[in-house]
Parts: structure tokens; C-alpha cells; sequence
């Protein structure tokens, strides 16, 4: 099942990488605190970052992913899931309250390979993104990554029994080079609701996620 698009996602993760061109970020330490080792999350973020957005994607065997997490803090709203998955929505509250790191070497369905901002920076350098302009440099930089796309996700939220979770996984592939034309960005994704069947995760039945939010 494709993961949509979403053409009016909230564009924080580009926002992100223009600033990571004119400033250093800040680190994330993956051997901190921060860094994300359950394994549960990495067999979470294996059902959903295979998953195509479109289907204009090809078949690949490898993926980019953002070795920071980025998260949404609206959606969905807690009023409008069942209550048993409140307990879902506090996990991904907490375990989002700040930035944090991926760590290689875990299974996702796909090999990867973990992009910094640090080195997303460096692309757009060297693409000729000095900082200041927008735009200048980011299909080139994007060109590297399977189907364009570097892929991002949050840390996941679980229920007591990890029974139930939610992730938020979006895609962003660089900007319109038309300043004035912001619909017409290539990002995409939103938050993904699972639930374990016969010890495997799959998308929870007769609850969507939502798209659009992420930051």
C-alpha cells in the first residue's frame, strides 16, 4: 500500500535543510541517550519505510533515511482514536519531546544508508546552495538518493504490551525551483497507525493515519 503525498506537508524538514546550509546543526549524539536501539522499532519502521509513496516510485534496493527524527505534534488527535490507543499517543508524545538518532545496522526491510543534516548540507554545497539561495542546488543533491527521495521518521509511540504503535514517516526530494509556486514542493508522508497481527505489524484496519503536520 502507497503512502500518499501530501502536497501541503508541513515543510519543516526542508525548512531544516536550508538552515543546516547556513549554519551548523545541532549534534546528535547516536551513542547518547537519544539514539533509538529498541529493536521493536526498527521491525515498526520495517513495514513502513519499504512501502512506496507513489506510484511513480520504482522498485529499489536500497533507502536514504534521515539519521535525525522528525515528528508531528497534532496528528491525529487523540479524540478522534478509540481509547486504547491514548496510551499509543503518550508513548509518541514522550518519545518524541526531542530529537532523536537512528542507529545502522538493524533490519528495515531494506538496506539503508543514514543521511546527517550535516551531510545533507554538504550535498547542497557542493551543488552550488550557498545558504541564501533557496532553491539553487537541490535536485542535484537529492539526485543521489533511491528515487530522489530521502526518507524520514519519528521515534515510535507503543502501547504497555507493544501490541499497538505509531510512526510518522515522510519523504522529502528537494524544492520547485519557482519560488512562488510552494504547492508544487516534493515532500510528502504522515503519521501511520499499526497493530501486531500474529506477531507481525500491520497497518491498523479501520484507522487511517493522517498526512500532513510533520515537523
Amino acid at each position: 500500500m502507497a503512502l500518499a503525498p501530501h502536497t501541503r506537508l508541513t515543510m519543516s524538514l526542508a525548512a531544516a535543510l536550508v538552515a543546516v546550509a547556513a549554519v551548523r546543526p545541532s549534534h546528535v549524539d547516536a551513542q547518547s541517550s537519544n539514539a533509538i536501539d529498541d529493536p521493536e522499532a526498527y521491525r515498526v519502521y520495517s513495514t513502513v519505510l519499504p512501502m512506496p509513496f507513489s506510484s511513480g516510485d520504482k522498485p529499489v534496493d536500497r533507502l536514504a533515511i534521515l539519521q535525525e527524527t522528525r515528528s508531528t505534534k497534532v496528528c491525529p488527535r487523540a479524540e478522534t482514536l478509540p481509547q486504547e490507543w491514548r496510551p499509543v499517543l503518550e508513548s509518541y508524545a514522550r518519545e518524541n519531546a526531542r530529537v532523536r538518532a537512528l542507529l545502522p545496522g538493524f533490519d528495515v526491510g531494506l538496506p539503508y544508508t543514514l543521511v546527517s543534516l550535516a551531510d545533507v548540507k554538504r550535498s547542497l554545497l557542493q551543488a552550488g546552495n550557498d545558504g541564501k539561495t533557496l532553491r539553487g542546488g537541490w535536485p542535484e543533491a537529492y539526485a543521489q538518493f533511491p528515487n530522489g527521495k530521502l526518507l524520514a521518521v519519528s521515534a515510535v509511540g507503543f502501547d504497555e504490551l507493544k501490541t499497538r504503535a505509531m510512526v510518522v514517516v515522510q519523504y522529502n526530494c528537494g524544492l520547485s525551483r519557482d519560488p512562488q509556486s510552494l504547492e508544487h514542493d516534493c515532500h510528502g508522508g504522515g503519521s501511520v497507525l499499526l497493530e501486531k497481527d500474529q506477531g507481525r505489524w500491520v497497518r491498523a484496519k479501520g484507522l487511517g493515519g493522517c498526512e500532513g503536520g510533520v515537523s
